[in-house]
């Protein structure tokens, strides 16, 4: 029962004095609330900038994989017209080498 006392003793303290506090210092309080409110507000701008910027970079570097990806299609694509132009080269010469060796024999 005494620390129950205690307690509510300490809590009374502790209202009475927050509620002085409020009647003296309100002033200062709804200074420093301006200020706070100055500070979140420069946050947020500040926030909504590296958003944007993230959003820049992110877009170009998408802009950049797709040019690469663009890139490696065309060279996919020269590689293999290169391959076939040799595998068509390397059959017209077997069949004229066929043909020449058919007269041979």
């Amino acid at each position: 029962m005494l620390i129950k006392l205690c307690v509510l003793l300490v809590l009374g303290v502790l209202a009475v004095g927050g509620a002085f506090a409020q009647l003296f210092d309100g002033s200062d309080w709804w200074r420093d609330r301006d200020a706070v409110r100055e500070r979140v507000w420069e946050a947020r701008e500040q926030a909504r900038k590296f958003r944007e910027q993230a959003r820049e970079r992110i877009q170009e570097a998408r802009e950049r994989a797709r040019d690469q990806r663009e890139d490696a299609a065309e060279r996919r694509s020269f590689l293999r017209e290169q391959a076939r132009e040799r595998r068509e080269q390397l059959r017209e010469m077997q069949r004229e080498l066929r043909h020449n060796w058919d007269r041979v024999f």
